[in-house]
């Protein structure tokens, strides 16, 4: 059998290259498309909020009623509710108690619009407007212009009110308004406390996506040892996950303890993390880390503040901690990288 060698020209070389890129580029997005099906989704999920102009948020004026021999509380009630956009507003009511009744339970409601408080022949009447005007990761800036309306003689008096401008974390309450009836006997609603409550709303492409958390902590010693702690979790987009890790042994001189068991100085660092998708696709991540060290029976832990980061999904960010300890560690420094993911 004869073999012929076979050596083609520069352009067919040329040609020949084209087309198996042609075959491998179509491969390689085939693979692509088969990742797994919740990075599928954060990517549509991303896709769609990028077309949010901004996110919604739920405004509510909430009621909430105590006995007056007990103290316990009551079925409260609430006006709002809306999902609204950074700039819309909602404007409703609500009211309590009777004329002449010293019981603030015997009546309670809600409405919408801007009722008169003839209209409801209530005791107490609270009349709000609200608005939403900036949002800055889970915190919601709030407009509020309320008035509270006393029935007295027959008539009705504007006894409190005003207009202010607060900023809520999400799912936070800030008091409004508080009356008592002194007279109130037992079981009977004795007081009425007035909040308004900001919460955020997710995008339903993004309520029920699942973010995956790559830590790792590093604690060095000045002389450039160190010691590594790396763990894994994951949780729903905007839910507060705590972390742990393995604690660290280090020896008095503060050089690695070479028993993790039996250190001289334990440091534990431990927190909480919370991702929330951004409309650009990016996550904002608030981070709330603490650490405990232990000498001996003795113990104490530093509580630091809260640290929001952006990351876009796989890239890694560092946040350092500051010292805290006894003199052997206070010279350590300590850092977290941590990388957020689609699960």
């Amino acid at each position: 059998m004869t073999f012929v060698h076979f050596r083609p020209s520069a352009s067919l070389r040329l040609l020949l290259a084209f087309l198996t890129a042609a075959v491998i580029v179509p491969a390689a997005r085939v693979s692509a498309q088969a990742a797994p099906d919740a990075a599928t989704r954060v990517l549509r999920a991303t896709a769609v909020a990028s077309e949010t102009p901004a996110p919604m948020v739920l405004l509510k004026v909430v009621s909430i009623g105590t006995r007056a021999d007990t103290a316990t509380g009551l079925p409260s009630a609430s006006f709002g509710g809306t999902p609204l956009h950074v700039g819309e507003s909602e404007t409703g009511a609500l009211f309590v108690g009777s004329p002449g009744d010293v019981d603030l339970g015997a009546q309670w409601g809600t409405t919408g619009g801007t009722v008169s408080p003839e209209e409801q022949r209530a005791l107490h009447l609270w009349r709000a407007k609200l608005q939403a005007t900036k949002v800055t990761g889970d915190e919601i800036t709030v407009a509020i212009d309320w008035r509270r309306f006393d029935a007295t003689d027959g008539r009705y008096e504007s006894r409190a009110g005003d207009r202010r401008t607060i900023t809520l974390k999400d799912g936070e309450r800030h008091i409004l308004d508080f009356v008592s009836s002194p007279a109130a006997g037992p079981g009977d609603c004795g007081s009425v406390l007035v909040e308004v409550e900001a919460s955020l709303v997710d995008d339903p492409a993004l309520a029920n996506t699942t973010l995956g958390y790559d830590l790792w902590l590093v604690d060095q010693e000045p002389g450039g040892r160190q010691v590594t702690r790396h763990m894994e979790m994951a949780g729903r987009q905007r839910e507060s996950i705590d972390f742990r890790f393995v604690p660290i042994g280090w020896s008095s001189d503060g050089s690695p303890a070479a028993d993790n068991r039996r250190p001289d100085i334990l440091v534990e660092v431990s927190g909480t993390i919370k991702g929330r998708l951004q409309p650009d696709g990016s996550v904002q991540i608030a981070v709330t880390p603490s650490r405990t060290v232990r000498v001996g029976d003795l113990s104490g832990s530093t509580g630091y503040r809260e640290k929001v980061l952006t990351a876009k999904p796989g890239e890694t960010i560092r946040m350092d901690i500051p010292p805290s300890g006894p003199g052997a560690v206070r010279t350590h420094q300590t850092s977290l990288s941590l990388t957020v993911r689609p699960w």
